[in-house]
């Protein structure tokens, strides 16, 4: 039985560009990266990036570890990714799942600072998935309509081009360095403007957390999720607002630790096998096989650069032919062509 899990994605950047954005790291640093994390600690880093250098030293919050993200949202999508048909609530995969941007405008009692996944089951297979993961989480179901919301453009419509036309020709021309200097993203004016952000933040001191116990309350006292009544309805999509139960998963997440659910049931109740995108040891985004947890937490978090799925497609057509459950988790483009090129094998068709 092949599930696919697609998530919500803005756009996939160059790896290559990537790989240029880590060179520039060490180039200034003198110093080895080893570890990049894009995300930080869940949802309440807000968005602070690490860099950890061979020697154990750490950076963060610096304009040089932030400017990856600076310019990936406007200027560092593939040109693929701007005419993408995938921007909509008609998902190629059983499941979607993403950050939840935009709770605060409709359930705002159930925002943890940790982070709040949203799934939405568009097939009866994703909302058997989905009812299978639920032990180990937190779910209350939500209109279709709260999370294709503003604060999600993603599901919307494709990403604007904005700065990409004046970006990529420095970038060939000049290097990565050089193409963030000449739209701002680096240099001693950006330098100087989060010197004076980082002083403003420090005199408010940090952001007031909403109680612990007012959340996990909040959580508890949500309506339960009817999984009989959902089947039987036989609608979809159906979407839901959810979060681990477990706070050291949400505190490795991304978001909510939607991932980390369906990975543990795939593979620990149903003896499968997941397929998602991890760091390789030269920092690469890669997909990989996972037949153990500690393979499947190596995807955690986010990589804001497309993965390389290298024969992904042909092991997964072999662990259908050998009868093993398989989820495979991407974007919704590498989600689309495993599903064509699966569907003439058992358990890999339409659901």
């Amino acid at each position: 039985m092949l599930y696919t899990c697609d998530l919500i994605c803005w756009g996939a950047a160059s790896p290559r560009t990537f790989q240029s954005f880590l060179a520039m790291l060490e180039r200034r640093s003198a110093k080895s990266v080893v570890t990049y994390v894009h995300r930080g600690s869940g949802m309440r880093s807000n968005g602070a990036e690490i860099a950890i250098y061979s020697d154990g030293a750490s950076e963060s919050g610096t304009s040089a570890t932030r400017s990856w993200r600076r310019i990936w949202y406007d200027r560092l999508c593939r040109e693929s990714c701007y005419r993408c048909g995938h921007h909509s609530m008609e998902r190629p995969g059983d499941i979607t799942i993403g950050d939840w941007w935009g709770l605060k405008w409709f359930a705002p009692d159930l925002e943890d600072p940790w982070g709040v996944s949203c799934a939405v089951a568009s097939t009866p297979r994703g909302l058997s998935l989905l009812r299978g993961a639920s032990g180990e989480l937190e779910l209350a179901a939500t209109p279709v309509a709260d999370v294709a919301n503003p604060a999600q453009p993603m599901l919307l419509h494709p990403p604007e081009r904005k700065g990409r036309d004046a970006f990529w020709p420095e970038l060939y021309a000049r290097g990565f360095e050089a193409a963030c200097r000449s739209v701002g993203a680096l240099g001693p004016g950006r330098e100087a403007r989060d010197l004076v952000k980082g002083a403003v933040s420090a005199l408010k001191g940090p952001a007031k957390d909403p109680d612990a116990s007012s959340v996990d309350n909040a959580w508890e006292e949500a309506p339960k999720v009817n999984f009989e009544e959902l089947e039987s309805r036989d609608e979809y999509p159906v979407a839901f607002v959810a979060r681990n139960r477990d706070d050291h998963v949400r505190r490795r997440s991304s978001s909510g630790g939607m991932y980390h659910a369906l990975a543990s049931h795939v593979i620990n109740d149903l003896g499968g096998v997941v397929y998602g995108c991890a760091f390789d040891g030269d920092l690469r985004a890669v997909h990989i096989r996972c037949e153990t947890m500690a393979e499947a937490e190596r995807c955690m978090g986010s990589k804001y650069s497309q993965s390389d799925m290298g024969d992904s497609i042909r092991r997964v057509r072999g662990d259908l032919r050998a009868d093993r459950t398989v989820l495979f988790t991407g974007t919704p483009c590498q989600v689309a062509a495993v599903r064509a090129a699966c569907s003439d094998v058992s358990g890999g068709g339409a659901s």
